[in-house]
C-alpha cells in the first residue's frame, strides 16, 4: 500500500512539472527604464487561432498577466494584442514570460509559430 502511494505521489508530481512546463518561454529586455508619463506594455503577435483558441500570459511565477482571445476573426491571422505589466514587473529590466495555447478539450502547450509569432516590449503614454 505504502508502494502505491508513493507511486501515486510521483505520477501527480510529473503531472504537474508537465503543465508547468507547457508554452513558450520569453526573456525581454527594457530598452529603457520608463520615463515619467510613459509604462512599458507587452505586445503579444498572434497569427492563426483556431475558434476557441486562446494565448495566455504568464509572469516567470506563474501568476496570469492577460490573455490572447480573438473572437470573431476568423480565416486571418487574429493581430497584435497588448497587455499592461503590473507596476513591479514593469520596474525590472529584464521581463520574463511564458505564453501558453489553451484549446477546449485539449491539453495546454506551447503555441506553434504559426500561432504565435512573437513578442515585444514597447511604451505607451500614461496620465498621473
Amino acid at each position: 500500500m505504502t508502494r502505491l502511494a508513493v507511486a501515486l505521489a510521483f505520477l501527480v508530481l510529473l503531472a504537474q512539472g508537465a503543465e508547468a512546463a507547457a508554452g513558450r518561454a520569453f526573456i525581454l529586455t527594457q530598452s529603457h527604464v520608463a520615463k515619467a508619463g510613459e509604462a512599458p506594455i507587452l505586445r503579444v503577435h498572434a497569427g492563426f487561432l483556431r475558434k476557441g483558441d486562446q494565448i495566455v500570459v504568464y509572469d516567470r511565477h506563474g501568476a496570469l498577466l492577460g490573455t490572447v482571445s480573438p473572437f470573431a476573426v476568423h480565416g486571418s491571422e487574429a493581430g497584435t494584442y497588448t497587455i499592461p505589466l503590473p507596476a513591479a514587473l514593469a520596474a525590472q529590466r529584464k521581463i520574463a514570460v511564458r505564453l501558453v495555447l489553451s484549446a477546449f478539450g485539449h491539453p495546454a502547450r506551447a503555441p506553434s509559430v504559426h500561432e504565435l509569432h512573437g513578442v515585444s516590449l514597447d511604451y505607451m503614454p500614461v496620465t498621473p
